[in-house]
């Protein structure tokens, strides 16, 4: 009798087990079946989308085709020659403008290129480098020079994109930065918001500045206002009176105490 009691109790048990497990496989068997269906649903809305836009995309390219095999008059011959004087007049106005800005876009490199030079002797003129990250920031942050070095080749790849563009609500385009960026997550997790936003400052200069290349640029800075020094500004600062370096100070004044504690030099015998 007592195994018999045994059994049965055991037999239960197994029952409200086995009742349980098979109505949690029959919730995830419905649910995973509902993912499945709705995934196959919107597969299929998303395939009659191209089929309905490519449709569209023929019905426009037939109806290009068959408004074109209805215009059977050529154009006149005074309506080319027209055309070809807007045109001819067109390029001769813009070309010298054109060439006018070229030349002076070549002017303003080489006055750039001429006051970083300078800088190189000349403290008064300070040179900030577009599009390089700082170091001394994200060391800071427990960011290697290894990985510093591999973040700055990154940023010269065309394919990185943090930032994206959305519409406001007045209609207008805005650059803004992709915080759903899976390298700028990573980055956030890693090193903190402060690597973030040194490597969205670094992205936005180098599209200002060398979009094509992605490499840094080095150009005069004025800190005051926040902007590059005018061509104007550089020759100013340049022809203003200059005052020795930390470095010079230095040395000149190392060389004065060294004349001063020198003894003097001994007097020369004649012989009479």
């Amino acid at each position: 009798r007592d195994v018999e009691r045994a059994c049965s109790s055991l037999r239960s048990t197994f029952e409200q087990r086995f009742a349980k497990e098979k109505a949690a496989h029959d919730r995830r068997w419905a649910e995973t079946e509902r993912k499945m269906r709705d995934d196959l649903e919107t597969a299929l809305q998303e395939a009659s989308r191209r089929a309905d836009d490519r449709y569209a995309s023929e019905a426009a390219r037939f109806e290009l085709r068959r408004r074109a095999s209805l215009q059977s008059t050529a154009p006149q011959e005074s309506d080319l020659e027209a055309t070809k004087a807007e045109l001819d007049l067109a390029y001769a106005t813009f070309e010298p403008t054109l060439e006018a800005q070229r030349e002076a876009q070549k002017q303003l490199v080489a006055a750039r290129k001429a006051a970083v030079e300078a800088s190189k002797t000349n403290e008064s003129i300070p040179i900030k480098v577009m599009g390089q990250l700082d170091v001394r920031r994200l060391t800071q942050r427990g960011m290697t020079m290894l990985q510093i070095s591999e973040l700055q080749e990154r940023l010269r790849c065309h394919e990185f994109q943090p930032t994206r563009v959305i519409v406001d609500q007045n209609g207008e385009a805005k650059d803004v930065v992709d915080r759903d960026d899976p390298e700028l997550v990573a980055l956030r997790v890693e090193f903190g918001d402060v690597a973030v936003d040194e490597v969205v400052r670094c992205f936005r200069e180098l599209d200002a500045w060398n979009p094509s290349g992605r490499y840094s640029v080095s150009v005069p800075w004025d800190p005051g206002s926040n902007e590059e020094m005018a061509p104007a500004q550089v020759i100013d600062r340049l022809a203003a009176p200059r005052r020795p370096s930390v470095q010079e100070r230095t040395a000149a004044f190392i060389s004065g105490r060294r004349a001063q504690q020198a003894p003097p030099p001994p007097a020369r015998l004649h012989n009479r």
